[in-house]
């Protein structure tokens, strides 16, 4: 990175676009059978029954650690069932990056589209 340069930050002191920074999101990811996936751990617990807060200090430390400061954890709510939370991942400015799928037993993140 460049003097005076931060996340996000390009040559010229511009700022990365957010479709760019998803595309980078993206690629960063692990791919496995035809879906993305950002995280698995095979220490984690066999069921963890996450809450919207676990599931916020999660994310949120996913983020930190893939050095994705411009991002932040937006709303976490209940998925499609039971068993899933849908976090949105949103920039500065509040717009959606990208949500992700997280199941609440495993901790496993999917981008969902």
């Amino acid at each position: 990175m460049g003097e005076g340069m931060g996340p996000g930050a390009m040559p010229g002191g511009e700022m990365m676009a957010p479709e760019m920074m998803m595309r980078m999101m993206h690629s960063m990811m692990d791919r496995h059978h035809g879906r993305r996936h950002m995280a698995r751990r095979s220490w984690a617990p066999a069921e963890l029954d996450l809450e919207p807060e676990d599931v916020r200090r999660i994310v949120d430390g996913e983020l930190a650690w893939r050095g994705l400061k411009r991002l932040k954890v937006g709303d976490v709510e209940a998925g499609d069932n039971d068993d899933t939370m849908i976090a949105e991942i949103v920039t500065p400015d509040e717009s959606i990056a990208f949500r992700l799928s997280v199941d609440r037993q495993s901790g496993e993140m999917t981008v969902v589209d």
